[in-house]
This record gives structure tokens, sequence and C-alpha cells, in this order.
């Protein structure tokens, strides 16, 4: 069994442990994950809490090896020897355990609770009389989808750059600024 399992287990904390191994000169690797033999885990046990040896032992040797469901006993004789009195009784209240099941509930299926009436089928219209139409007969019918549609034709300009078109407006702007300039000049020289 780990350390910090049987820390768990017990509900004190892995130094408590390691603290009461090392009083006995036992002293085990660095972190909860160390693994602890069967003497020490009886040691230990005995220590914190007398009361839990046996379930915790069993828990431990189902772990270990859940096929041998006699090795617990041999614990247990191991222990008795060394404390007689607590190992009675262990066994004493371990007799009267009982298995309490649970009855089983059948649940039942699905419950109608009621209809739902869902409108029959429509019925076609029938025409009104021979000059109206109906609203089928005035929309034109669809043209098949394999038909290929006519390509649109564009009449954009071709794309140019924006830097381009600026630097062409501002050639335009001062043409312009020019022939206005050159008008006025010749107002004044005629009169």
């Amino acid at each position: 069994m780990r350390l910090g399992q049987l820390a768990r287990k017990l509900s004190v904390r892995p130094s408590q442990i390691v603290d009461l191994l090392a009083k006995d000169q036992q002293f085990l690797e660095d972190g909860s994950n160390a693994k602890l033999s069967d003497d020490l885990v009886i040691q230990i046990v005995l220590h914190f809490a007398p009361d839990r040896l046996t379930e915790i032992m069993l828990v431990q040797t189902q772990e270990a090896e859940p096929e041998l469901p006699q090795q617990p006993e041999t614990v247990i004789n191991e222990v008795e020897e060394q404390q007689p009195e607590i190992v009675s009784e262990i066994k004493s209240e371990g007799e009267e355990t009982e298995t309490i099941r649970a009855p089983k509930v059948e649940l039942a299926g699905l419950k109608v609770l009621g209809k739902i009436e869902l409108p029959g089928p429509r019925k076609k219209e029938e025409p009104k009389g021979e000059g109206e139409t109906t609203e089928a007969e005035q929309k034109p019918k669809r043209e098949h989808k394999n038909k290929r549609r006519k390509p649109i034709e564009r009449t954009e300009k071709p794309w140019r750059n924006p830097i381009a078109l600026q630097r062409e407006k501002e050639r335009t702007r001062k043409r312009r600024a020019k022939k206005t300039i050159a008008r006025r000049a010749e107002g004044t020289q005629a009169t």
C-alpha cells in the first residue's frame, strides 16, 4: 500500500505517518507515493486506528491479489499474536454483516395522453369560370434546371490602381487650371 493512500484511509497527514516511523528508526522514500510493507501498514494502523485494521487489510489484499480471499485471515492471525483482544472484537463485529439489496423498480412505458388531429390533404381548387384564371395559371412555369443561364454582360470599367487614378485626377486638374489662367490672360490682353 502507498503512504498517501494509507494516510487518506486513516484520515491523517502523510507527515504524521513518517514521523511515527522515524521514531522507530524506519525511514521511507520521499513523497506520498512511497510503498509500505505489510508489517509497516499493520504497525501504522494499530497506532492510529486499531478498530479499522481488518477493513484496511482487506482492502489492501483485494488490491494486491483479488483472487486469494484467504490472505486477510493470515494477516489477522499475525496481528492476533501481537494484540489478541483487538482481533477478537473485530471478528465478533464482522460476523453480523448483512447484505441489503434495493428493490427493483419497473418503469412504465410511454403513456398516450391525447391525440392530435392533423388536417387532411388539400384538395385542388376548381376553376371559377371561363374568363377567370387561378393563381397557378397566372404564374409562368419554371424553366428546367438543366438549361444554362446566359452570362451577365458587365459594363464595369476595368479595375485600376487607386494611386494611378489619383495622379490622373491631379494632372487633369492642373491642365484645367492652366487653361483657365491662359483664358484670363488672353482676356486681359485684349482689353
